[in-house]
């Protein structure tokens, strides 16, 4: 297994950041592979400029195509892992056992875990879905259910330490427990109501009390 890691030199943070390295990356891609007359690997995967692939190759012939990717254009840096084992892609761990791919969750060592404290100014709907969330994400990276356990450990111990209650703790791994990993690599159809007047108004847990009769004030003008 082997893993690229692109740079394209894109601004971080840009709003088009994405779709140029995209953009980019595909072009790029096309003419390597059109070009190279090596053996390629024979999983090709990319998320915007990171690849993961998997090649049944000796050494030697993988290590001449990511040479030729490295170095077939000037302004594109690539760095690689290459292993037997596991490699890291994102915020997954993958690795090879019995001919089949297992995925993990992998947490980067510079990763802090500084999720929303608990006692921040923000919507209760929007702290209590956190721990949700992040447990929904490590039940779909997860491919073996001991695996999502032991992730599920660590997030219930990471936001007992940014201040979440037990009780929300507890709330968000019931709800996931309920959840099958199958449904949750389903693709969705999300369709957003259109149909209303929407107010943004900056957070205040004050606001939270004259919300109701605010929404009752704007139906009752437009009917």
């Amino acid at each position: 297994m082997d893993t690229i890691t692109g740079n394209s030199r894109v601004a971080m943070g840009t709003k088009l950041g994405p779709s140029v390295a995209c953009l980019t990356m595909g072009l790029f891609e096309e003419r390597v592979l059109s070009s190279f007359q090596g053996t390629v690997p024979i999983l090709y995967k990319r998320y915007i400029d990171d690849i993961v692939g998997v090649s049944v190759c000796s050494k030697v012939d993988l290590e001449q195509f990511i040479d030729f990717v490295s170095n077939f254009h000037p302004c594109l840096n690539f760095t690689h892992t290459i292993s037997e084992s596991s490699v890291t892609f994102l915020d997954m761990e993958l690795s090879i056992e019995h001919c089949n791919i297992v995925s993990n969750i992998h947490f980067k060592p510079t990763d802090s875990h500084s999720y929303l404290l608990y006692s921040s100014s923000h919507p209760p709907s929007c702290i209590n879905s956190i721990p949700s969330s992040q447990l929904l994400r490590a039940k779909r990276i997860c491919s073996k259910e001991a695996d999502f356990d032991n992730a599920a450990s660590m997030f219930n111990g990471f936001f007992l330490s940014r201040g979440y209650p037990p009780s929300v703790i507890t709330t968000a791994n019931q709800r996931i427990n309920l959840i099958s990993r199958e449904s949750t690599l389903e693709a969705t159809n999300d369709v957003t109501n259109t149909d209303r007047i929407p107010l943004t108004l900056p957070f205040h847990p004050l606001l939270q009390h004259i919300r109701p009769h605010r929404i009752q004030e704007l139906q009752n003008s437009h009917t």
